[in-house]
């Protein structure tokens, strides 16, 4: 893919610059549970209930908006509409703030983006990327320490139509499409939005795209571009640093993490297909370090899921 006028190569496409891709993974594990700050009072929904209830559309867009009146470091915005009309927003977090992508790449830092509910049952890592929004806005926090070093993107529900349906939430949008297969057509809105005004405007070295799946015993699956026509550096920087250092600190915490699995036999461990449609796929097209993190349903409890996020 070609890259427009102005717009930096990612480092995945630059070989002395991998090392920096690992490193602003590693930085972003360093925060697994929400650190107490004096003067740190907005919850979540989720937290606000004990971990019993996820926080509704409504009150994600409230959340986010008090915790960017709390910050100087937090932009605000929106990347386009669901077919329903909804917004999707996203927050922009960065020391100097910036507003827009070229501002971030003079920066010099690596960017991140962190993504969730692509499919609307799948709610888990959805309310880890909301603590979070607040922690990076947050003086003291380790996250917001981060800023020095990466400029973080979070776009927090990509498909709110499927999440609010009356009646309980479905996996596509209301249409019945699944979100997460339309990366090459692109022929649904919110997609369009995320790819065209999230992807290739900000050019993220690496995106994390959160869902619920997996397999027990592990607290966290991941798993890394796996089409082979991307450049091949991009899934061996995943495997050979990012994954084992996302064990590490996991295990660090007391929770566990391995390879994302849709089918496990005796004798195999089978991860997830190829196809480019898929989103972390579709970041090796792009150059960009995609990582599907998946937080098994039914093993453990919301506040373990919210938490090992």
């Amino acid at each position: 893919m070609r890259n427009p006028p102005n717009r930096p190569v990612p480092f995945a496409c630059r070989g002395g610059k991998l090392s920096s891709i690992a490193a602003a993974a590693v930085l972003l594990l360093a925060p697994l549970q929400a650190v107490e700050v004096e003067g740190q009072q907005l919850r979540t929904q989720t937290e606000e209930s004990g971990f019993t209830e996820y926080t509704s559309y409504d009150n994600m867009m409230t959340y986010l908006q008090a915790v960017q009146a709390s910050s100087t470091e937090m932009r605000l915005g929106t990347y386009g509409e669901t077919r329903e009309g909804r917004e999707l927003p996203y927050a922009i977090f960065s020391r100097p703030a910036v507003t827009q992508p070229w501002e971030a790449w003079a920066l010099g830092k690596p960017i991140l983006v962190l993504a969730a509910g692509v499919h609307g049952p799948e709610r888990t890592l959805r309310e880890s990327v909301l603590i979070m929004t607040r922690d990076l806005a947050t003086p003291g926090t380790p996250m917001n320490r981060m800023l020095d070093d990466l400029t973080i993107l979070v776009v927090p529900q990509i498909n709110p139509d499927g999440f609010s349906r009356p009646g309980g939430p479905m996996r596509g949008n209301l249409w019945g499409l699944d979100l997460n297969r339309d990366y090459m057509k692109m022929e649904q809105p919110e997609i369009q939005g995320y790819v065209q005004n999230i992807l290739h405007a900000w050019a993220p070295h690496l995106y994390i795209d959160g869902h619920n799946g997996g397999a027990p015993p592990y607290n966290i699956a991941y798993q890394c571009p796996s089409h082979a026509a991307p450049d091949q550096r991009i899934t061996a920087l995943c495997d050979d640093l990012i994954f084992p250092a996302i064990d590490r600190k996991l295990e660090a915490e007391g929770y566990s993490s391995f390879y994302y699995d849709v089918g496990r036999t005796e004798t195999r461990w089978v991860t997830g297909g190829t196809d480019p449609r898929i989103g972390r796929n579709y970041g090796g097209f792009a150059n960009t370090v995609g990582i599907l993190f998946e937080s098994p349903p039914g093993m453990q409890s919301m506040a373990d899921g919210v938490q090992s996020g």
